[in-house]
């Protein structure tokens, strides 16, 4: 009985190695996997001579095939992948460009932002706004001497029309008391002709 269980444990050990080996050699063909399984399969197929192994013509042929059907391939997905770099850089220069451009321009804008045009000219905001509350502090000061002034000349002018309405009245009394005289004078002197007449 004990040895039945090890004969049968040993078949079963021998099939299933057979089985891992028909399943390694079905996994490896010339016509499918990678180059490297290709000729993992070429070296597992071909036999022996001496130091040699004995390769069929047919799979070197095959074989050969696949690497150049492989480096086409991969010369294919090389000169895509240039085409594309360039392609990228192309774009990417085209960004720069642009991008530049924006630059320019937003340095621009934000001279623009920070200037005004005074007569033609760009300025910047705070230097026009330094002149022009420099021009209006200037403005106040000649308009507070003009008032300044006009107000003292306004003082001298109400003055001088007082004294000059004073004057008048005096010159009014003093012509009123004078033609007064004058009249006593020819009265007197009438009457001085009156009597020298008379005499």
């Amino acid at each position: 009985m004990k040895n039945l269980i090890k004969i049968s444990v040993l078949i079963c050990l021998f099939s299933f190695q057979s089985i891992n080996a028909q399943n390694t050699d079905k996994e490896l063909s010339l016509d499918k996997g990678t180059i490297s399984e290709q000729f993992e399969f070429i070296k597992k197929k071909s036999s022996n001579y001496q130091n040699y192994k004995v390769v069929k013509r047919v799979w070197l042929s095959q074989l050969e095939k696949h690497i150049a059907d492989s480096l086409q391939a991969a010369k294919k997905r090389f000169i895509a992948a240039n085409e594309q770099i360039l392609a990228h850089q192309e774009t990417i220069d085209k960004l720069k460009t642009e991008l530049e451009f924006i630059k320019t321009d937003l340095a621009k804008v934000n001279e623009a932002k920070d200037s005004i045009n005074f007569f033609g000219k760009p300025m910047q905001k705070s230097v026009y706004k330094i002149s022009v509350w420099t021009v209006i502090i200037l403005l106040l000061m000649v308009l507070s001497y003009f008032i300044y002034c006009f107000k003292n000349s306004n003082d001298v002018t109400k003055k001088t029309l007082l004294k000059h309405d004073e004057l008048e009245k005096e010159y009014n009394t003093y012509r009123t008391r004078a033609l007064e005289r004058e009249q006593v004078l020819n009265r007197k002197l009438q009457d001085e002709i009156n009597k020298q007449k008379k005499s």
